[in-house]
């Protein structure tokens, strides 16, 4: 919405132009020339067609009043010309109108924060979360965290908390990889098998491993069912557990030798 209200400023600086010091105006002309270069390139704020012809047009309109005064004609560099005010005027009354009808039919969505977490936390950095832990997580781990922070974003509870014991699995796996030696992957390879596995290795830490069966048991199992809505509350509260269950899962594993090759 910022862009759009910068933008809008800048494009009533140019309409209302007259005989005045170039230098004057170059910042309405230069700023207003970078934004449409940004709509133009489909960076920023969201993706136009419809105005983008008379984007254009007003772009290398500014862009060319820019360029003619970079080449050093001491003539040019005075003054806004009469007739640049009025070129300028048109090709910002163009773009005003085709924007305008476009972001009539455009859709956008405001999406409330969820918990103590900003939307676009969640989309776009949710295994920040973990914060000194972060480092730690496997690549795997990481993709799930994100897709777990795009359904927590979106109130989607049962989606999120499949991801997020997804994610809790495979911090298991990097946790009986690293005791194993090395050992292939588990032909079964859910969270009880390996649960079960790495309770019978004897460096295992059996405080851990009865916290996680308490995860699968009385959390997991039940919301993996087919019939089991998460509520987003639900959900959060399970993603601070898993967190909690993963952070320390992944301090165990850090202090541990690596698997042999």
């Amino acid at each position: 919405m910022s862009f759009f209200l910068q933008l809008g400023g800048h494009l009533n600086h140019l309409k209302t132009l007259s005989r005045s010091p170039w230098m004057d105006n170059f910042g309405p002309f230069a700023s207003t020339e970078a934004m449409l270069r940004s709509l133009l390139d489909k960076k920023e704020p969201i993706e136009l067609t419809y105005c983008l012809g008379d984007a254009k047009r007003l772009q290398q309109f500014l862009r060319g009043a820019i360029e003619s005064r970079q080449e050093g004609a001491q003539n040019k560099k005075g003054e806004i010309e009469a007739g640049e005010a009025v070129q300028a005027r048109y090709f910002v009354e163009a773009f005003e109108q085709s924007l305008t009808n476009e972001l009539r039919e455009t859709n956008t969505y405001f999406v409330s924060p969820v918990g103590i977490f900003s939307t676009s936390a969640l989309l776009s950095k949710a295994e920040e979360m973990f914060g000194e832990h972060r480092n730690l997580l496997p690549e795997i781990t990481v993709s799930l965290i994100k897709e777990a922070g795009e359904c927590l974003a979106f109130s989607l509870g049962s989606a999120a908390a499949f991801h997020l014991f997804g994610a809790l699995e495979s911090v298991l796996r990097e946790y009986y990889d690293r005791l194993s030696g090395g050992k292939p992957p588990l032909t079964n390879p859910g969270m009880g098998a390996y649960l079960g596995e790495l309770s019978k290795m004897p460096d295992v830490d059996q405080k851990l491993i009865a916290a996680l069966r308490q995860v699968k048991d009385l959390h997991r199992n039940p919301a993996i069912h087919f019939e089991k809505i998460l509520t987003i509350g639900e959900a959060l509260t399970l993603a601070g557990m898993i967190q909690s269950a993963i952070s320390t899962t992944l301090d165990i594993v850090s202090k541990l030798p690596p698997p042999r090759t």
